[in-house]
């Protein structure tokens, strides 16, 4: 079969919603292998496969290698196609195209000249060694996979590929790796395609413009990031060797729990046990959470969105001297499992880490310096803030639909999102935001810290006297607002609100919300009641609007409370909505006839009784998460600690007419209908 000749290629596809701004290209280059006849005959051996898999690999990684710098956008992705070519896919959103394929035919320049080396060969052994360790000949998916691609890729089926794979990896040289390189990396690649909207001005890109972009192309070495070791040895230059400072015993009504207070006013709970696994698996790790009462509220409204932005903008730029980078391999190579997160709220601060507990050392000396050493990054900034806007624009319509029911309702807990947030982004100020930043984290003294996990104690009580009992204790007085006390009535607004979109589809989104003020008895007992509706309502819904429906039709429906704050500032029931516009009111009636049925009591008693089986816990001991969140609850609003056994024993214990009288107390009134109307796509 002849080659054919090389070439450029368009394709439109629709714009969408959240390109509004961004408008993202996705670029193909193809490099063939032969300039002559390809034989399609030619069946392929199991050593081509996988150099040519281990070639992938090594192209991601040095893709990897050239975002892992501030404001590059784009992303790259390495795979073969049939007939011999080699794919490099390209992600770019606009003005970054020309960056973005330079960037990758920098990469491919680099390994065409230098090859690759024997550092990356022994590191790409061990990736495979480890690989096949992990293997399972046993299992059916790794079977399923073999077939796929036995049928699609004419991969040969073999029953002992461990020991083979081990020989090829065994014989495996450098000069092998750089034959396939050799084969494929070329200064140009025969064939370029792009994707994108009709209105994105890439698709008035003339082929010779790219191609010449690709011929300027540079040919350097990108600086691999340094070696943990000294990474970590310049993190703990920035610490000072910190004596155990004192600490008192407090009380603390949980049960096997523990609880101090530092001598510089910072407060420590533990609660240390055995955790039920969970999805997250996070069941050996150490969950912390570290908050103040003290938020975005403490400043000036015209600071908000530098308030609130300033946890993201820290994270993104590091601390201690070291960028997000440096941190992400630091910990990669350090801890099995690291995440923290800062976060400020109208009525709060604090951060969330998640760790495994083989360095906790290093996890307590990452804690301090996010108090003390924060990085003030322009680079950094300018990279948060491109990245900031791009993320926001994927869920903009559905944002700014919450946006306007929250503004309506007053709600003094939500932090804008959509198209507010990107505004806000844009008014952001690096020098505002780091001011409050270090204000709210600067001085430690007001900080409640919260410990769950399997984890010795005094292990860790070592560490937060040594590093949490070292934080700033600035006995600053606070100006913050108290939170607002939950209100008394219904929200004063008329009954249903539509909302006009800037954006287009052909879909509608509407809400019922059956809301209710919360009363002052309201307690874990009512959560559990409305959990149990919540799920009671998702079943009757489904089954009424989809399968008993005659209708039909293209639509979602979710039940639950959307409100996105601690606390809760109503008692609420949404019933959540997409359709096609002509299916709307069709739908509303229908829910409305379903909650109507629940709270005249037509509820099945033998759905009742099933629900509540499937509604016991099924575990004798809560989650990591469970119980951090419950830690929270407990310090922070004075909730008190209930065990799993007292829940079930409720649950146990709740009858029929309990729900349903329940259930008439929070939908007995007319729902507040929120619509959302776009304009339609093709118009």
């Amino acid at each position: 079969m002849q080659v054919a000749p090389s070439c450029f290629i368009k394709q439109e596809r629709k714009e969408l919603v959240s390109e509004a701004k961004v408008q993202e290209v996705y670029w193909r280059l193809y490099f063939k292998e032969f300039e002559g006849n390809i034989d399609t005959n030619k069946k392929v051996t199991l050593e081509e496969i996988w150099l040519k898999s281990i070639v992938v690999q090594l192209l991601n990684t040095h893709f990897q290698n050239i975002s892992e710098q501030y404001n590059t956008h784009y992303f790259a992705h390495a795979g073969f196609k049939e007939f011999g070519a080699l794919k490099i896919s390209i992600g770019a959103p606009r003005g970054q195209n020309k960056k973005a394929i330079q960037a990758v035919m920098q990469v491919i320049n680099d390994l065409n000249k230098n090859g690759i080396t024997n550092e990356e060969m022994n590191r790409i052994k061990e990736e495979e060694y480890a690989k096949l360790n992990q293997l399972s000949l046993q299992s059916s998916s790794y079977w399923s996979q073999k077939i796929i691609n036995h049928i699609v890729d004419q991969e040969p089926l073999i029953a002992d590929e461990i020991p083979k794979k081990q020989n090829f990896l065994k014989k495996l040289k450098v000069i092998h790796l750089d034959s396939i390189l050799g084969k494929y990396l070329k200064s140009m690649p025969e064939d370029i395609s792009l994707i994108t909207s009709n209105a994105n001005p890439a698709m008035k890109l003339k082929e010779s413009t790219v191609r010449n972009w690709i011929r300027k192309s540079k040919t350097e070495s990108y600086a691999p990031l340094a070696s943990s070791q000294l990474l970590k040895t310049r993190l703990q230059q920035k610490i000072s060797d910190f004596k155990l400072v004192d600490y008192k015993k407090i009380m603390v009504n949980i049960p096997n729990a523990e609880s101090y207070e530092l001598k510089n006013g910072i407060k420590i709970l533990f609660k240390s046990g055995d955790v039920a696994p969970s999805v997250y698996g996070d069941d050996n790790n150490l969950r912390i959470q570290g908050y103040s009462s003290e938020g975005a509220k403490c400043f000036s409204s015209k600071n908000f969105y530098n308030v609130i932005n300033a946890p993201d903008i820290i994270k993104n730029s590091g601390v201690g001297d070291l960028n997000k980078f440096e941190l992400k391999k630091l910990v990669k190579d350090e801890l099995d499992k690291f995440m923290i997160h800062p976060y400020i709220n109208p009525y709060e601060s604090g951060l969330h880490v998640n760790t495994s507990q083989e360095n906790l050392e290093l996890t307590f000396q990452l804690i301090y310096l996010y108090f003390t050493d924060p990085n003030k990054n322009y680079d950094a900034f300018h990279d948060w803030k491109d990245g900031a806007s791009f993320r926001n624009l994927n869920r903009i319509n559905q944002d700014d639909f919450l946006n306007q029911i929250k503004e309506d309702l007053q709600d003094p807990y939500y932090v804008p999102q959509g198209s507010k947030l990107l505004e806000g982004i844009y008014q952001t100020e690096l020098a505002n935001a780091y001011q409050s930043y270090r204000q709210l984290f600067g001085d430690a003294s007001n900080f409640t810290f919260l410990f769950s996990g399997d984890f010795d104690e005094q292990t860790v009580l070592k560490l937060c006297r040594k590093y949490l009992g070292n934080l700033p204790n600035l006995n600053s007085k606070s100006n913050c607002p108290k939170l607002p006390k939950k209100p008394i009535n219904k929200p004063k607004i008329s009954q249903e609100q539509e909302y006009s979109a800037s954006g287009k589809s052909d879909y509608i989104r509407f809400k019922l919300s059956y809301l209710t003020p919360i009363n002052e008895n309201n307690d874990w007992k009512d959560q559990i009641k409305r959990d149990i509706i919540y799920r009671i309502l998702d079943y009757s819904l489904m089954k009424s609007l989809r399968f008993d429906s005659d209708k039909g039709g293209p639509y979602g429906i979710g039940v639950g409370n959307y409100q996105t704050h601690q606390p809760d500032y109503y008692n609420e029931i949404t019933i959540d909505f997409g359709a096609r516009p002509e299916d709307g009111e069709r739908l509303i009636n229908e829910a409305k006839d379903v909650v109507k049925s629940l709270i005249d009591g037509n509820l099945s008693k033998g759905f009742f009784d099933m629900t509540i089986t499937n509604f016991k816990a099924k575990k004798n001991k809560y989650t990591n998460k469970e119980i951090l969140k419950n830690l929270y609850e407990y310090t922070k609003y004075g909730k008190p600690w209930v065990t799993i056994e007292e829940k079930q024993e409720y649950i146990a214990s709740l009858t029929y007419d309990e729900v349903i009288v329940y259930a008439h107390q929070l939908m007995k009134e007319k729902p507040y209908i929120f619509k959302w109307m776009p304009k339609p796509l093709n118009k």
